[in-house]
């Protein structure tokens, strides 16, 4: 292992980030979601739905392999040329500003609905992409960072409904593959969308410290947000049932509503508030990716400035989406052609990342240095 150096982060914290960039504020509506296809079996869905985080782990798992020290904005030039690598880079971008956009738009109104009614979107989501173009403002290693932190915080709030199971029941979940295989297959399409943003692998791989360990944290990273998720949707299940989960927007918050604590007089509004920091923290990598990819485009601008710089823009693109229903919809539109993008984009270059003669890779290689 080397040093760890200005701004390479620890594998550990290549898994935090990548599981903080898929788990936020959508988590929190995802057993509604998946009822809807699913019932019951809504949480064998999640696993099913664990396919393509995993197919994407695999793909960059054999990027790094080729090009340990290259992102994937280095490798779709040098694979598909400047201009088809520019293209796939510029869209690649897009789904990171659709996700900080629509991400933000969700808590904002996610704490409109129960917190701070009084406040409009014009006041709020100024202010969380504020905090993320901040945060993301001081780099990848600071970034690395507060993912490992808020970990910590999410799983305590994540064991929370612990608590509560004792008033559940397990004939909510029962019989368990009622549903046939082939609406569970559906359902796990709708959890694909709850795992965007394990894309951000294959921007930060090349900055790990410690590269040995990079498939260990990668896989590591997936099977904990599919535990996570798992997790949530089964226990919302087993204390709700799947007649009352679809009646609330965010079901989740109806668990912890539920979590009795001396003094306290109702845990929502407390896990509310502390689940906001993990939410502002998604944001954050998102913004930071998203500003990443586009000083990519513009080489010698300082990263700094651009991050305060891309943050009206940001906050626009992001006050566009406040209506919930048009987010959820627009959201329902566009994830799965980002998801397409995505699997056919990368695979393609993978492919003839790996077609590529090792000598005709090296004369590419040096080219583009000189």
């Amino acid at each position: 292992m080397k040093k760890v150096g200005t701004n390479d982060i620890t594998a550990n914290q290549y898994s935090f980030i990548i599981i903080g960039t898929m788990i936020g504020i959508a988590i929190l509506s995802a057993p509604k979601d998946l009822i809807k296809e699913s019932g019951q079996d809504a949480w064998i869905s999640v696993i099913f739905g664990m396919m393509y985080p995993f197919y994407l782990v695999i793909m960059g798992i054999l990027l790094f392999r080729r090009y340990p020290d290259k992102n994937i904005l280095q490798i779709s030039k040098i694979c598909l040329g400047s201009i088809g690598g520019g293209l796939f880079n510029f869209v690649f971008m897009l789904q990171f500003l659709f996700f900080a956009a629509t991400r933000s738009a969700g808590l904002d109104d996610i704490l409109q609905t129960y917190i701070a009614s009084f406040l409009t979107p014009a006041k709020l989501i100024p202010a969380f992409i504020l905090a993320a173009a901040f945060t993301a403002s001081f780099g990848l290693k600071v970034i690395g960072r507060v993912n490992e932190m808020i970990f910590y915080l999410m799983l305590i709030l994540v064991l929370c409904p612990i608590a509560v199971l004792r008033d559940g029941s397990i004939l909510n979940i029962m019989p368990v593959f009622q549903n046939s295989i082939e609406k569970i297959f559906v359902g796990s399409i709708q959890t694909v969308y709850s795992y965007c943003g394990v894309e951000i692998l294959f921007i930060i791989y090349p900055r790990i410290a410690d590269k040995e360990n990079m498939m260990k944290a990668s896989l590591k990273a997936v099977i904990v947000t599919a535990l996570i998720y798992v997790w949530f949707v089964f226990s919302t299940i087993y204390y709700l049932d799947i007649d009352i989960v679809p009646k609330y927007g965010w079901p989740f918050l109806s668990v912890t509503s539920s979590i009795n604590m001396p003094v306290i007089n109702n845990f929502r509004y407390i896990f509310l508030f502390l689940w906001s920091i993990v939410a502002l923290k998604t944001i954050s990598n998102y913004f930071f990716t998203f500003t990443f990819i586009f000083n990519d485009f513009f080489k010698g601008l300082d990263f700094k400035k651009l991050c305060y710089a891309m943050y009206p823009f940001v906050a626009y693109v992001t006050i566009l989406f406040s209506d919930e229903a048009f987010r959820r919809n627009i959201l329902r539109r566009m994830a799965p052609n980002f998801i397409l993008f995505n699997i056919i984009g990368i695979t393609l270059i993978v492919i003839i990342t790996y077609l590529k003669k090792e000598g005709k890779y090296e004369r590419k290689t040096n080219c583009n240095s000189n």
